[in-house]
């Protein structure tokens, strides 16, 4: 049986961010080139979690906010009539306000084969993807890399509405063997487009695999774990993190402003 503990949690995080296209369009007709000759996209804002341990419990459960910057560029091409390959790069860093042992950056690169069979409205986009992440961490036990598989579908189901599907396989290597951890993942998207400079979206996430938590040492949560070891991220509070099998599911909603041609803001 697993603890009361461990079971039902329920996490609310709060996530504001601006994302803007570093494109550099000429300002002036006969302007030289673009600042990048790849667009990259940034997004940077501040999240406030109520539960970074992601555990129960009144004596376990630890809120924090963190400020967050994200990096993305992309290229793609054509290699048939009715594919298409893009490769992706990124750089992710998270600046936690009380657990510094939490900070990290992460980078990665991805590639995506897609397959479209006409340019009509409301015709499917199949994916196929892959992904490869490198994580340094303040915390020891949570360096490593992290891998991706899986496949998506995009469906435009109207000129407001986008259905957005995937399906993958995630695993992680990490110094500590608590975040050796594996799972599967179906998420669900919807983009609705309220009107010309606002979109509300909303998304459902389900995992199934290794889960990772950390709260004061108890005997219940030590009985159902895989792993579980002291945990250097929360200083002094001394906790243990245990890993073990569980089912998670995320629930996300928000609204995009667009701000500019390029800017806008969530």
């Amino acid at each position: 049986a697993i603890p009361t503990a461990i079971t039902a949690l329920l996490i609310h995080t709060l996530r504001l961010w601006l994302a803007t296209n570093l494109d550099g369009k000429p300002m002036l007709s006969g302007s030289a080139g673009t600042l990048f000759g790849v667009p990259v996209n940034v997004e940077a804002g501040f999240r406030w979690d109520d539960n970074v341990t992601r555990t129960g419990g009144i004596n376990n459960k630890l809120g924090d906010g963190t400020y967050f910057l994200s990096a993305s560029a992309s290229r793609a091409m054509s290699t048939s009539e009715h594919t298409r390959l893009r490769f992706t790069g990124t750089l992710d860093a998270e600046k936690f306000e009380r657990y510094e042992g939490l900070d990290n950056i992460s980078a990665g690169i991805g590639a995506e084969l897609n397959y479209r069979a006409d340019g009509a409205f409301g015709t499917p986009t199949y994916g196929v993807f892959t992904r490869f992440n490198w994580d340094e961490a303040e915390s020891q036990l949570r360096k490593g890399h992290r891998t991706s598989t899986g496949v998506n579908l995009r469906l435009p189901v109207s000129d407001r509405i986008d259905l957005f599907a995937v399906l993958s396989r995630n695993t992680r290597h990490a110094a500590s063997s608590l975040f050796d951890t594996r799972h599967t993942s179906f998420k669900l998207n919807a983009d609705y487009q309220i009107s010309s400079r606002g979109t509300l979206y909303g998304g459902g996430e389900h995992r199934r695999g290794d889960a990772v938590s950390s709260g004061l040492p108890l005997a219940d949560n030590a009985a159902i774990a895989e792993v579980f070891i002291a945990d250097d991220a929360f200083g002094n509070n001394r906790f243990t993190g245990y890993r073990y099998q569980a089912r998670t599911t995320i629930w996300t909603l928000g609204y995009n402003l667009r701000l500019g041609n390029r800017d806008s803001l969530d």
